[in-house]
């Protein structure tokens, strides 16, 4: 299976740009379907280039279960994976996420759906490769130096990624993550109403690449 990132980088910098541009906010206000169909167009866009035979979105979980021979585990038994993209070597799973956290719980729902992944990947079947990605946001107070505005978010920004990448790496000792991100800054993103409001809004598109460590 080819290297999905930037293709699914690609659908997560187009659903933010396209929603900052109709709302004034960023998509994490939004609904992560907006991310999903921009990834599946994407990736359908380059489907027979790559060798892709299907994409699927909402695809069972209890299906590719089955066909993995995993009937039995009841942690598979419902749910669905957001995108499913199948060739001649087997299946990939691609979990998106519109913000790092959700609802002040800890990334409850990427450990949830990290968790699930690593089942797959165990078997050692179908799945070889599979991905989470997501959106990292925050903002700042402005300041007249517009270099110091820049350090700043992106120090915030990257601080809170580092410290997922330190959890979830202690957490799941089997598996490998490659992490890709790309950073962005918008000036008075989501304050536009307030003409008292003086932030900076920083984000990054987030893909990590999900393997089985090899023993």
């Amino acid at each position: 299976m080819i290297d999905l990132t930037n293709m699914i980088h690609s659908g997560i910098i187009k659903a933010q740009k396209d929603y900052i541009s109709w709302s004034e906010m960023g998509i994490g206000h939004s609904a992560e379907y907006l991310i999903v169909a921009n990834i599946a167009q994407i990736i359908a866009n380059e489907k027979y280039i790559n060798n892709i035979q299907y994409i699927y979105v909402e695809y069972s979980i209890k299906e590719l279960a089955e066909i993995d021979e995993l009937k039995d585990n009841s942690r598979l038994r419902y749910g669905r994976c957001d995108i499913c993209i199948e060739d001649d070597k087997g299946y990939v799973i691609i979990e998106v996420k519109n913000t790092l956290t959700s609802k002040g719980k800890k990334y409850d729902s990427i450990i949830l759906d990290i968790e699930r992944i690593e089942i797959f990947l165990k078997n050692n079947y179908s799945i070889k490769q599979s991905y989470i990605c997501f959106l990292n946001a925050n903002y700042i107070n402005d300041k007249v130096d517009s270099e110091e505005n820049r350090k700043d978010i992106i120090n915030k920004l990257h601080t809170r990624l580092s410290e997922f990448k330190k959890d979830i790496t202690s957490k799941f000792k089997n598996l490998k993550f490659t992490f890709k991100e790309k950073d962005f800054i918008e000036k008075n993103l989501e304050d536009s109403t307030n003409v008292d409001a003086k932030k900076i809004w920083g984000w990054q598109s987030i893909v990590v690449k999900i393997q089985l460590k090899d023993i």
